[in-house]
């Protein structure tokens, strides 16, 4: 888990799988990254199990890489990750890969909602009822 805040590549390998990159060349493709570093954050997903290798011709051996379930859970994050390593670590590059939602074409701009009334969260509308009971246990000390 915490592999994949080492640097903004790793999320953009998972932001590729969950685009349907399966065969290295298509990571490639997508991502147009330095062969040594896929091949890096590959195993790295692989030993965080976030993707799992599956070899599809033996002779030469070929391998595709799929999210396994641990990985498609982690797709929030992961764009949370990419729009927040795009604004911050671009080097002044900008994105190396833009996500667009598919029913409008919008750049996606992941955003945290309420799941039950779906207004937009951040960390100035958000509680804790333990955390709040503590901090009033102090106020009285």
């Amino acid at each position: 888990g915490g592999d994949l805040l080492g640097d903004r590549w790793t999320s953009h390998v998972v932001a590729a799988a969950f685009r349907g990159a399966k065969r290295f060349a298509d990571f490639q493709e997508q991502l147009n990254i330095a062969s040594n570093i896929l091949t890096d954050r590959h195993n790295r997903l692989v030993e965080s199990g976030i993707l799992k290798k599956h070899l599809y011709q033996v002779r030469p051996e070929r391998l595709s890489y799929r999210l396994t379930e641990e990985g498609r859970d982690v797709f929030p994050l992961i764009m949370t990750l990419m729009a927040w390593g795009d604004r911050w670590l671009d080097g002044g590059k900008g994105a190396p890969v833009i996500v667009r939602h598919k029913a409008c074409g919008a750049k996606l701009i992941p955003k945290i909602t309420c799941n039950h009334c779906g207004e937009v969260v951040d960390h100035r509308n958000i509680t804790a009822p333990h955390a709040e009971a503590l901090q009033a246990f102090r106020r009285k000390q």
